[in-house]
């Protein structure tokens, strides 16, 4: 299902597509947005804040001179903003090393750093979907796969993947600004696909219709 390659453009699918098949969404991730809320980096930059007001406060409880809570506190703040410099960087790489696309009969994931992992999805092998949208305005898509369908793993797949499904990897379109809109060209797509009448301008109401091609629901749990 998944072929590793050298990057090629961004733009470009694996292949030619087939006579009758034709391209209906196209777009990547924001790599704040997954900055964010892939690889939470707020919290951690939060955190790191308290450490090093907790250094320069000991060294006020502890009566140290000013010059050498001053450095202690410097000190601790360029050893607290490695991590969360390289995650803003791997954050910048993963968005731009990555490109969706939904077609008239399936999903592709373009995604990757170094190398390029190129997963196509056929409509027949999702099972169901799943919207999630953030105050932000991004928002994820969650693929979930057809039972017997194989699929690549969590680690493989991270951070374009619904967290902590670890034995069954489930793809994500992560990190959207414009999720709504993708969400309701999937929907159509599958519901084409299955031979299905939807409404067309809300696809929040969609419900999984058990099939092998279901609409997209929405969801507020956090992926």
């Amino acid at each position: 299902m998944a072929a590793i390659r050298l990057r090629p453009a961004r733009h470009e699918l694996p292949g030619r597509l087939p006579e009758g098949e034709r391209v209906l969404w196209q777009g990547a991730p924001d790599w704040r947005s997954l900055a964010r809320n892939a690889l939470h980096l707020r919290g951690l930059a939060l955190y790191s804040a308290a450490i090093v007001a907790a250094v320069g406060l000991s060294g006020v409880v502890e009566g140290e001179a000013p010059g050498r809570i001053a450095f202690e506190v410097l000190r601790a703040a360029g050893v607290a903003s490695v991590p969360i410099l390289l995650g803003l960087a791997y954050a910048w790489a993963a968005a731009r090393g990555a490109f969706y696309t939904i077609t008239t009969h399936r999903v592709v994931l373009k995604m990757g750093v170094a190398f390029s992992i190129t997963l196509n999805l056929p409509f027949a092998q999702i099972e169901s979907a799943g919207l999630l949208t953030r105050r932000d305005g991004s928002g994820d898509i969650a693929l979930r796969f057809v039972p017997g369908t194989r699929g690549l793993g969590w680690f493989i797949l991270w951070p374009h993947a619904r967290g902590w499904r670890l034995a069954r990897g489930e793809p994500m379109l992560r990190a959207l600004l414009d999720a709504e809109r993708a969400a309701q060209i999937l929907s159509r797509a599958l519901a084409a696909s299955a031979d299905m009448a939807i409404p067309v301008s809300e696809p929040t109401n969609l419900v999984d219709t058990g099939g092998r091609n279901p609409g997209v629901t929405p969801t507020t749990a956090a992926a």
